[in-house]
């Protein structure tokens, strides 16, 4: 295992399952089937270790158990209400048995729960409990989660300045187990693929060739294969590309639809950037009505010269992004009509500029050379501009900004 020899690490497992069905053997195996990326013998090991433990009256890696199959559960399948019932049985174990595991506790509910603000103070108490403890795998880990959940509430900035720190720190050695690395990385290329910002998650990509020379690649769950797959098609390596691609859309095939979508979607891109149409079209069977797909959708229209209905597709994932911010205000208890163009009043005069040049369809380094700013300051633009609106990408702030400013209007 710290050699990152998961084969070999199967195997031993396996023969000393064959003689005694140890526990710590399934719990072990579990660790390295995830590795290879086996979901059903990950999961079907880890349940084993933990009816093992319980059996045994060991709570501390009982619970320990609990608490990978909220990841795996989440994190494999999106399955929430299987994660949600693994927390909870992890929990009812902490409290009453092993206190000491609070903070993981504490960073796994920061994980499964929706709401971006409750995740962020129960990470804040994770990783000051790590800190306190010296656990620098729990510190850094409820580092990174913190940084993710304020890039979900728009601070994109302090956001990705945590999610840096926290991947230097443990990539500079200062986490002990593998798994602590390989999760944090995955998160990683999750939230620079929300936000569009693939130069951070390249430079992420270049700085772990260390580690996945030693332990093999660690985006393992099918999010973050599908945006892994994303950046490397935007940074011209398409066959690598299309292996994840089509690894993600194997894995999240009828048990995880946003991933399916958005690994689905890529892929087609990816077909119609090489010139086969039909193949983009036959990609996209089954996703076409997911928000994901509807960048690859409306390209694939456009290739088609139905520009009508390209149109047509992104004015409904415009509409739909619009409702659900609407309907969330509403829950909140704010009043509010529904939301999209009207937030533009919200953006700076340099977002309004960088805005009207994505619909003119402008990559960051054109819009940098236009206005005469650093590509990164371009980049932090359009991260904010997509925050601000409640879209998914460039393609949809293109769509929008081609609306609001058409061709010679002047966006001041």
């Amino acid at each position: 295992m710290t050699a990152g020899d998961w084969h070999g690490a199967c195997d031993a497992f396996t023969a000393v399952i064959e003689v005694a069905e140890v526990p710590e053997a399934f719990y072990g195996l579990a660790s390295a089937l995830f590795w290879l990326g086996d979901v059903a013998g990950t999961i079907a090991c880890c349940e084993k270790a933990y009816a093992g433990f319980r059996r045994r009256g060991d709570p501390m890696f009982a619970a320990g158990a609990a608490l990978s199959l909220v990841g795996y559960n989440k994190g494999y399948l999106g399955n929430t209400a299987a994660a949600r019932g693994w927390l909870s049985r992890a929990a009812r174990i902490v409290e009453n048995e092993v206190p000491e595991l609070r903070g993981e506790l504490l960073g796994a509910t920061a994980y499964v729960t929706d709401d971006p603000a409750e995740s962020e103070a129960l990470a804040r108490q994770a990783a000051e409990i790590g800190r306190a403890n010296g656990n620098s795998d729990l510190e850094l880990m409820a580092m990174h989660a913190v940084g993710q959940a304020l890039v979900q509430q728009g601070r994109i900035e302090d956001g990705m300045s945590l999610l840096d720190e926290a991947m230097a720190g443990v990539i500079g050695g200062e986490g002990r187990d593998p798994m602590t690395v390989a999760q944090m990385s995955c998160m990683t290329m999750v939230v620079c693929g929300s936000c569009f910002d693939l130069e951070r998650a390249t430079q992420w990509v270049q700085s772990l060739q260390g580690f996945i020379d030693r332990y093999g690649c660690p985006f393992l769950y099918a999010e973050c294969r599908a945006y892994y797959g994303r950046v490397l098609f935007e940074n011209g390596d398409w066959a690598a590309a299309e292996a994840f691609l089509t690894d993600a859309i194997t894995m999240s095939r009828g048990v995880f639809a946003a991933p399916y979508a958005f690994a689905a979607g890529t892929l087609a891109e990816l077909r119609l950037a090489q010139g086969r149409v039909e193949d983009a079209a036959r990609v996209l069977r089954g996703v076409e009505g997911r928000a994901e797909a509807a960048a690859a959708v409306g390209s694939l229209h456009l290739r088609r010269g139905e520009a009508s209905v390209a149109a047509a597709v992104l004015r409904r994932r415009l509409a739909a992004t619009a409702d659900a911010a609407a309907a969330l205000m509403r829950d909140l208890g704010i009043r509010a009509a529904r939301t999209g163009p009207r937030n533009i009043g919200r953006l700076t005069k340099r977002e309004l500029e960088v805005l009207a040049l994505l619909g003119e369809g402008l990559s960051n380094p054109q819009i940098a050379e236009r206005l005469f700013l650093s590509r990164k300051t371009v980049e932090h633009h359009v991260a904010r501009i997509l925050s601000k609106l409640g879209l998914r990408g460039r393609t949809e702030a293109a769509a929008l900004a081609a609306r609001q400013y058409p061709p010679g209007i002047s966006q001041r």
